[in-house]
């Protein structure tokens, strides 16, 4: 052993895990699991790469080609997916009035309609996520990619960022809604039509409500359709084949990228709609006890082929990624841009609202925390306040806070 040891994985990974000690039978048996699964990823390691090196250049250049033109395959499908949402959303006021003259809708009816067709892109962006992540599965598998690693960065990577842009685009297009209310200023952007206005007293009042009709939807219909599939699955082995249903697999991927994602829509959420912050604790302790639940009542153990070590790598990255999307430059342009929380119209808020908005029970709209706190302050306490509302020194404290928890 006095040469390299990384030459010798198998017998570095023995001496590692040999020494186990444990007073508990459940202990052990765990430590069995553990060097199990450990072993096997690093055989399926070995495995792949010995494959590799033995491939001819006329083979690894059909792969090559293959996984690029699945790949674009996958881009494309997700850009058509990202113009749906937004043609659904930019004509919604349109698909409403269609659907009021298709279906001939009475005045009772149009307002449930309203709410309807308002809500249909949040339901269509969460419908359209779950078949995504589908999606991405199969085109992950048919790309071919040696490394586990690889397949399951396309695999995450693409169902990640497609979620999250999707997202991003929607808020872009209600932000050229805010600046649209502002004389003078018209910026290129898709925007949503201002005759949705109509239920609102701003366009703040608007994104807000759309945000936690998004949360929402995100929380709901997923847990539907999956007690939905047990039930028909129960139904089909238990009652029609008299049997058992089988145990599935925790999908701890496509959890976590939900819980990362749901976190980040209830972040967008709380300057728009203060009482999200209180909400959010409970949505997120019921959404913790559902996958609970879920994993005890239908899950079984399993191996995966690649060490959690090495995923789990992938998984704060996409934390990051999701930090520095919906908290950094959300509070970036938050702070820079008041149109963001506080409209043109006098006595017009995030805060502010008619019957039909989300903030109904707010009686008086009061400043932004930014403008406020500026005005009400001495001119000897301008300068140190311009400095603490600054979007850098906010970039400085988030830039910090990342770098304190990965020393940790």
């Amino acid at each position: 052993f006095n040469s390299d040891t990384r030459n010798m994985p198998f017998a570095r990974q023995l001496l590692t895990t040999w020494e186990v000690e444990s007073e508990e039978k459940s202990g052990v048996v765990d430590a069995q699991l553990a060097i199990y699964s450990q072993f096997r990823a690093l055989r399926y390691d070995t495995e792949w790469r010995d494959k590799v090196r033995s491939r001819p250049e006329t083979e690894s250049r059909k792969l090559r080609l293959r996984r690029a033109t699945l790949v674009s395959a996958h881009v494309a499908l997700q850009v058509s997916v990202w113009t749906l949402v937004l043609e659904v959303l930019l004509n919604s006021s349109t698909l409403q009035e269609w659907l009021e003259q298709s279906l001939g809708a009475s005045a009772d009816s149009k307002g449930l309609l309203s709410t309807f067709v308002f809500s249909l892109p949040a339901i269509l962006v969460t419908l359209l996520n779950m078949m995504m992540l589908i999606a991405s599965k199969h085109f992950a598998r048919l790309a071919k990619w040696d490394n586990p690693k690889h397949k399951r960065f396309h695999m995450l990577g693409g169902f990640f960022l497609g979620r999250t842009l999707t997202i991003v685009l929607i808020g872009i297009s209600y932000y050229s809604l805010f600046q649209n209310e502002y004389p003078g200023v018209d910026y290129f952007l898709p925007k949503i039509s201002e005759s949705r206005k109509e239920a609102y007293t701003c366009a703040q009042d608007q994104f807000g409500y759309y945000l936690l009709v998004q949360v929402l939807v995100e929380f709901s219909i997923p847990k539907v359709f999956i007690l939905v599939e047990r039930f028909i699955f129960w139904i089909w082995f238990v009652k029609v084949k008299k049997g058992h249903t089988k145990p599935v697999y925790f999908q701890v991927e496509k959890n976590s990228i939900h819980l990362i994602y749901f976190q980040a829509l209830l972040w967008m959420l709380v300057p728009f709609f203060p009482y999200a912050s209180l909400m959010a604790a409970l949505l997120l302790l019921l959404d913790f006890g559902f996958d609970r639940w879920y994993l005890n009542r239908f899950c079984s153990k399993t191996a995966a082929p690649i060490a959690s070590s090495k995923s789990s790598g992938i998984f704060i990255s996409i934390f990051v990624f999701t930090l520095v999307i919906f908290e950094l430059l959300f509070c970036i342009v938050w702070l820079s841009d008041p149109t963001f929380t506080a409209c043109y119209e006098i006595g017009c808020t995030s805060l502010d609202c008619n019957e039909n908005g989300p903030f109904s029970a707010t009686e008086e709209a009061p400043m932004t925390a930014t403008t406020e706190s500026i005005r009400a302050s001495s001119n000897s306490l301008s300068w140190l306040l311009d400095i603490f509302m600054s979007p850098y020194f906010v970039l400085l404290l988030l830039i910090g806070a990342v770098f304190v928890s990965h020393v940790r």
